[in-house]
């Protein structure tokens, strides 16, 4: 029974979800600090959700796709972390104590630093498929998968899509990493424009996109924004400020002027593309003359079988929305 219960926790520790394939990093220069990061997936609609500050918990922010499993987040003082999709198994690594929960999210809501972040990594095994980077204010990073833990060594740090192990050895191919580390390499100073023609030269297009790009002052708390590889049209978030205003849960996309490309894209998953825009119709007309609208056009198209497998997902994305609420962002 517990080897069942432990490979059931490593099953449920892999769902977190990172990008599909994204570009993270942290620079630390001349007093300045910052972590910069591509989304990259398949799927749009991301989501930021703000989440004060308890008497538990620091105040943070998190993004991710609508599933609410946060693929980057900071807190109030300026800790940091966001994955990336790997093909490691943690299960070859036996881990034996497992968080039984969101256990980046926790550390998010009870850490300062990368140093306190670690200590509270010794209590758990990481039994989770993705590589993560933690950065702080102070300049401090560290990436993080199942087998490896690499402390920053310079003044800066990538973590892409490969095993962060390979690097020693050169054993890799991503030219993402590679544009990414010339061009910090030739860094004499840092901020937000240099990040951005970064993010930028290492943007995905096609099936898999670059869904949002974040650039995080580390020190200031202040996060700027951009949606759907458009470096055009920034959002700047203070997150003190925000923090103010209590729980959020917004549409990365709202903030931001539309795209004909954006649509087109979310337009390539209909099922997905249906629920969104029965949501959003919730949204601005409410819950019951949403549904009777469809339940009534079921009636009608008899054969259209999807509109109630849609209205199913509907009410699991209401759930997953409500619950985050209750729980301040840590569904």
């Amino acid at each position: 029974m517990k080897k069942i219960l432990t490979l059931t926790v490593i099953a449920i520790s892999t769902l977190i979800k990172p990008s599909q394939a994204c570009t993270v990093i942290s620079c630390a220069l001349k007093g300045e600090v910052f972590a910069a990061a591509n989304e990259d997936d398949y799927m749009g609609f991301a989501r930021m959700w703000f989440n004060p500050k308890t008497t538990e918990r620091y105040g943070s922010v998190c993004f991710g796709l609508p599933d609410l499993q946060a693929q980057a987040a900071m807190n109030e003082y300026g800790l940091f972390y966001d994955f990336t999709a790997q093909n490691i198994d943690p299960a070859k690594y036996h881990p034996k104590n497992i968080y039984k929960g969101d256990l980046f999210f926790e550390i998010l809501g009870k850490c300062k630093t990368v140093k306190e972040a670690l200590v509270y990594l010794e209590k758990y095994d990481y039994a989770i498929s993705s590589q993560v980077l933690i950065a702080d204010a102070l300049g401090n990073s560290i990436i993080i998968n199942a087998g490896t833990q690499l402390p920053k060594s310079g003044y800066y740090q990538i973590n892409t899509n490969f095993d962060i192990s390979a690097v020693k050895t050169k054993n890799y191919s991503c030219r993402r990493y590679d544009i990414s580390e010339q061009m910090l390499k030739e860094a004499k100073t840092i901020h937000v424009p240099f990040f951005r023609d970064i993010l930028n030269r290492t943007r995905q297009e096609g099936k898999l996109s670059t869904i949002y790009s974040n650039i995080y002052d580390l020190k200031r708390g202040i996060i700027t924004v951009y949606h759907f590889h458009d470096f055009e049209y920034p959002y700047i978030i203070d997150l003190k400020k925000e923090l103010a205003k209590g729980y959020r849960l917004e549409k990365i996309s709202d903030h931001f002027p539309a795209s004909f490309a954006y649509e087109q894209f979310l337009m390539s998953d209909k099922p997905m593309y249906r629920k969104e825009m029965m949501l959003d119709e919730i949204n601005e007309k409410g819950l019951r003359p949403t549904i009777n609208r469809y339940f009534d056009l079921g009636k009608k198209m008899p054969k259209d079988s999807t509109i109630t497998n849609t209205l199913l997902e509907v009410g699991i994305q209401l759930v997953k929305d409500g619950y985050n609420k209750h729980a301040q962002g840590g569904i």
